[in-house]
């Protein structure tokens, strides 16, 4: 996914997101000092050392069967904000002048000055280097003895190269998501997330990269603040301090406190990471506007279709017990059936009703992915939407099967001559036109119309729409005729009463958006301004 600003390549192109479901980066950056290496260390060695190296090696783990089979290299970092900042402007994303250390020390500016030193006196930010000074060879939890008067290069565990020449060398691109890592008992680290961190890694990489925050040593954070647990105001401030980087910062997917030398959330740190890229926000939910997406509605309610087998535009218990099996081979009990009714009526995002006659309409059937995507239950949905052949952009993959289907000498040969319908296809259209009839005449309105197409992604219009039709019968012998002012006119006003045909097998003149069955044929035809197709 090219992120903004991308011109086929150009020089001036934001750093690349480029998903990778077999083979996940994820990047750990922070202030030095943080515990970055510890965690690492920790989550890969299953054991907490008191010194580990200032930056660890490139760590690639074996493929997980929970996690798709993807096989994931974790690389840690140390000083990666003066390497980001000289990607950003060697690309063009930051002025250049970014790249001195007074405008990078600008850049990164905290509530505490550009330089602050940590509760424990043992290591002060400066500006000298990119805004930090660099960790030294050894990297203690308690980094107590972590200044450095002489800064030396930044460095990210690629090969041994510099964090520099591997950003500008494109390296950054296969990153796939970043775990950035601030110290609970050092506030400043947590101040630099919001005014230095986040901003920078925006820029770079356009808001695209998910991002987990990690706050470490909650062991120091609880041994100092037992005092304050209890002050209920200091609780709140702290919630309402995520809770902006959270509105502020879209792309940041969670914050986890964690403790990389009790071995608390450490396991919870990565594998939100990892989900973060198996399972992207993006095409599910509208950020801006607290919703579902339109794409991934779409895509939903044909699900709901698949599912509705009576057509009556509700999932009883039984259709939706059907929907649960299939999708995850776990039938539902009536008590989770009663639950979830309970809870989609509670938390109805819209004023559209979610239960009618004790079954889910389908406002009801997104309510319930609703609560899972809120809740960051993305695995949910995405293993749903990919069960019912849908990407990761939610174009729908139809399977060969279904688009060129075996058949035998005798059908083909019938298929030449006279092409038709099978039996199923003619009762699902059939089920289709009945449904959608909304009023039982026997005729689609211009509104029946585009409810049947409006599960299909956009254009979500029938395929011979002159928005459509061009595309879809290119190369054919002929096009439907339709007058497109007239359709236009049609599909922004309601549409007169129509009437049923008098007598069977009568071909009465329909509008250029009303359809009809005609019901003294042998199967059902639909008949498009005066043209049987």
């Amino acid at each position: 996914m090219a992120g903004r600003g991308d011109a086929g390549g150009s020089s001036t192109a934001a750093i690349r997101w480029k998903k990778s479901p077999n083979n996940l980066t994820l990047l750990v950056v922070g202030d030095d000092g943080v515990g970055k290496s510890s965690l690492v260390s920790t989550f890969v060695s299953r054991h907490f050392s008191e010194v580990v190296p200032g930056v660890m090696t490139r760590v690639r783990l074996p493929p997980d069967p929970s996690s798709n089979n993807c096989i994931t290299t974790i690389v840690d970092s140390r000083g990666a904000d003066a390497s980001l900042a000289s990607a950003a402007v060697a690309r063009g994303l930051l002025p250049a002048d970014h790249a001195s250390s007074a405008s990078l020390a600008e850049l990164g500016k905290s509530t505490g000055g550009t330089s602050s030193s940590t509760s424990g006196g043992g290591e002060t930010s400066s500006a000298g280097t990119g805004g930090l000074v660099a960790a030294s060879s050894s990297e203690g939890y308690g980094a107590s003895s972590m200044r450095s008067e002489q800064p030396e290069s930044s460095a990210i565990g690629i090969g041994g190269a510099t964090a520099s020449s591997a950003l500008l060398s494109g390296g950054m691109g296969d990153i796939d998501a970043i775990v950035l890592v601030y110290d609970l008992d050092r506030v400043e680290t947590f101040y630099r997330l919001e005014n230095h961190w986040l901003p920078l890694i925006e820029r770079c990489f356009s808001g695209e990269l998910p991002v987990i925050i990690s706050g470490n040593k909650m062991d120091l954070f609880s041994q100092m603040s037992a005092a304050a647990a209890s002050d209920e105001q200091a609780l709140a401030r702290s919630r309402q301090q995520i809770v902006s980087i959270l509105q502020r910062f879209k792309f940041v997917r969670q914050c986890i406190k964690c403790s990389a030398k009790n071995l608390l959330n450490v396991d919870e740190v990565f594998l939100k990471a990892q989900q973060a890229v198996l399972y992207p926000i993006t095409p599910l939910y509208n950020l801006n506007e607290g919703r579902i997406a339109d794409n991934c509605r779409k895509a939903l309610a044909r699900i709901f279709r698949i599912y509705d087998k009576d057509n009556d535009g509700l999932l009883s218990n039984a259709e939706i017990n059907q929907f649960q099996s299939d999708a995850f081979s776990v039938p539902l009990v009536e008590r989770d059936l009663a639950g979830w009714k309970k809870v989609v009526s509670k938390n109805n995002p819209t004023t559209d009703a979610v239960i009618r006659e004790g079954k889910f309409t389908v406002p009801g059937f997104l309510a319930i992915f609703d609560v899972f995507i809120t809740q960051n239950r993305l695995e949910v949905p995405w293993k749903i939407l990919r069960y019912f052949h849908y990407d990761d952009e939610l174009n729908l993959e139809i399977p060969e099967d279904v688009i060129s289907p075996p058949s035998t000498e005798h059908t083909a040969s019938l298929s030449d001559e006279y092409p038709s319908l099978s039996l199923s296809a003619r009762k699902f259209l059939t089920a289709i036109f009945h449904q959608f009839d909304s009023d039982s005449d026997g005729v689609l309105s211009t509104e029946d119309v585009l409810a049947i197409f409006s599960v299909i992604p956009e254009p979500s219009l029938p395929p011979w729409h002159p928005l459509r039709a061009r595309d879809i019968f290119r190369g054919c012998f002929s096009m439907p005729k339709i007058d497109p002012v007239d359709l236009a006119s049609r599909s922004t006003s309601p549409s007169p009463p129509s009437t049923t045909p008098s007598s069977p097998g009568q071909n009465d003149p329909l509008s250029a958006s009303e359809l009809t069955i005609l019901s003294g044929a042998s199967l059902p035809s639909v008949e498009i301004s005066g043209q049987s197709s």
